[in-house]
């Protein structure tokens, strides 16, 4: 299956949105691709200050650890009507990513040639990204996920 839902691992969305909105409200500077924004919060073992205020967010990231392995934590914000290219993850070291949706709508889609899959919020999924792939956003809010990859060094 090209994504799977990770049983046994709760955790509190809404504490983890509260942290992102906090966050956002203190304009922190972000890097925008094509798709949408994204916040860079931990890369190849450094943490970067942006969380430092946000225990729970860090406490998420250390419980995902002792499950998979990951260089790169990133908030991944793909705006209303915006959609990926098909692709596969060639940069990634790993095979899949993982995805916590905090925000989300019933118009987001992740799609292999095969199947769409929705990412309902208040789960952790394992989603396979060696093999083609996009994404898209016909809803009309924002859709936010924390992703943990695994990035090759430059």
């Amino acid at each position: 299956m090209s994504i799977t839902v990770i049983d046994n691992f709760d955790f509190d969305v809404n504490l983890l949105v509260d942290e992102y909105n906090t966050l956002v409200s203190n304009k922190i500077r972000t890097g925008k691709s094509g798709h949408g924004i994204f916040v860079l919060i931990e890369r190849y073992d450094k943490i970067y200050e942006i969380i430092e205020n946000m225990p729970y967010t860090q406490e998420i990231i250390e419980r995902v650890k002792t499950l998979y392995d990951f260089s790169t934590v990133i908030y991944r914000i793909i705006i209303p009507g915006a959609k990926y290219g098909w692709h596969v993850d060639s940069w990634a070291t790993s095979d899949y990513n993982y995805h916590i949706p905090l925000i989300t709508n019933v118009n987001c889609n992740f799609m292999y040639m095969d199947k769409i899959y929705s990412m309902p919020v208040g789960k952790l999924y394992k989603c396979m990204t060696n093999k083609l792939h996009t994404f898209r956003n016909d809803g009309s809010d924002a859709r936010i996920h924390l992703t943990f990859e695994q990035h090759m060094k430059r």
